[in-house]
């Protein structure tokens, strides 16, 4: 997952503002979450365990041929793999590189996080990224800023980024977290961007339901509930930076319901669990769950807690050469990876694959 901001633009929040905003913030996290100058250096990723995840992910194989596989060293991430990207977690200070291998051999693509500030229990309060693409002899970079801030029980309840790129494309947004009994209950992210019209609005939401039962549906660590949607938070992030811990804690709960509206556009789609399998140590195995009402796009999630990863990360290694083997020799750069524009695709991408599936 890339992004794109303001050349150089630097985003600062100030501790008023953050007092004024998010009066449920500790006192810690009020200054070490969303505030550039607060925060210590982070100089590893932190133990899983401090965002509740109960049991290590070591694989995640989705609906839509999305595959990720991570590696742990004691209760600590220490490499990912997506079915498009390497991630490396580079220690003292901590730097997360990633490489992609989604294009052919004539576009290389890059990113990297740094800068990275953490609260006590390892959370991202601020960092840089910047993302890269190199095409023949040209160079496209887009420089990110992104700050969040948790309240008192680790949730992340805002999110601030800003990106701009060497076209003088730049992109700014907000998104803030509704949460209730340790359950995440909706999200607003509004945004603006260079291309957006006079007086025109952006914004997307969430909205979140859960079963009256808090002991029925269990969630010991899972972000991933409904194939390909949005994973609950950190929308300026790479996903696997969830399972590094990174990005505070999950859901207490495996949501029943989710309603996303992109309210610019006046689309609307809805998801719903239809089943969890756990495992005998009470890790989750399988989330089933439905696009809208129609039976035929039906998906499932399965995921790997085995203590040993090697089978999975072998497994996303194979797959990923082949897809790289495939790739056109091509192939354009994507020129637009900021969160905006990666939802929109993302949205487009499941439409398709939703109507494909209802085809079967």
């Amino acid at each position: 997952m890339k992004k794109n901001f303001t050349k150089g633009c630097l985003m600062v929040c100030t501790a008023a503002l953050l007092t004024a905003v998010l009066p449920a913030c500790s006192n810690e996290d009020e200054e070490g979450g969303g505030v550039a100058s607060y925060g210590k250096n982070a100089a590893s990723t932190p133990p899983v365990a401090n965002a509740g995840i109960e049991f290590p992910v070591t694989s995640i194989n989705m609906y839509n041929n999305r595959y990720y596989a991570f590696a742990y060293q004691n209760g600590r991430m220490t490499g990912a793999l997506e079915y498009n990207d390497d991630y490396t977690f580079t220690s003292d200070p901590l730097t997360i590189t990633v490489s992609d291998i989604s294009t052919s051999y004539s576009v290389t693509l890059s990113t990297e996080y740094k800068n990275i500030k953490v609260n006590s229990s390892g959370f991202i309060t601020s960092c840089n990224m910047v993302y890269t693409e190199e095409y023949d002899d040209e160079l496209w970079i887009e420089n990110y800023s992104m700050t969040c801030a948790y309240d008192a029980d680790g949730h992340m309840i805002l999110e601030k980024y800003n990106c701009t790129d060497n076209d003088g494309y730049w992109e700014n947004g907000t998104t803030t977290y509704n949460w209730e009994n340790g359950n995440l209950m909706s999200l607003e992210w509004t945004s603006e961007s260079s291309d957006d019209e006079e007086d025109e609005e952006w914004r997307y939401t969430e909205e979140y339901t859960y079963d009256e039962d808090a002991e029925r549906y269990p969630n010991t660590g899972v972000w991933h509930f409904f194939g390909s949607t949005s994973s609950g938070a950190g929308f300026s992030f790479d996903e696997p930076l969830l399972y590094a811990g990174l990005l505070g804690k999950p859901t207490r709960n495996i949501p029943l319901t989710c309603v996303e509206t992109q309210v610019y556009e006046n689309s609307v789609s809805s998801y719903r669990v239809t089943g969890v399998n756990y495992n005998n140590d009470g890790s989750i195995a399988r989330i089933y769950s439905q696009y809208g009402n129609n039976s035929y796009s039906t998906t499932t999630i399965s995921y790997g807690y085995d203590e040993v990863w090697d089978n999975d990360w072998n497994a996303a290694s194979y797959n990923r050469s082949l897809k790289a083997a495939t790739e056109n020799s091509n192939a354009q750069p994507y020129r637009g990876n900021s969160p905006r524009k990666k939802l929109l695709k993302r949205l487009a991408q499941r439409s398709e694959t939703n109507i494909n599936d209802t085809q079967k």
